[in-house]
């Protein structure tokens, strides 16, 4: 079970590091980000801290308002 949590983790860590690589890339405020992207900026600055939890729509909405697949925003391609 602590495998699981741990993998977790890790992959919240990874989308936050991503999010924060692709919206900092575009030069983008948090401001503009979420406006952007669909999404509050109290929930971006908490998926960026890795923090929360975001829900398939909100990954969805902010993989399409960067322009790439949800994989990508997975993965980091």
């Amino acid at each position: 079970m602590m495998h699981c949590v741990t993998d977790i983790s890790r992959q919240a860590e990874h989308v936050a590091a991503e999010v924060r690589r692709r919206r900092q890339q575009r030069n983008w405020t948090l401001d503009v980000a979420a406006a952007r992207l669909g999404v509050s900026r109290r929930l971006l600055a908490q998926l960026e801290a890795g923090q929360g939890n975001p829900s398939l729509s909100t990954l969805l909405a902010i993989a399409d308002g960067f322009d790439v697949a949800l994989v990508e925003l997975l993965d980091g391609g």
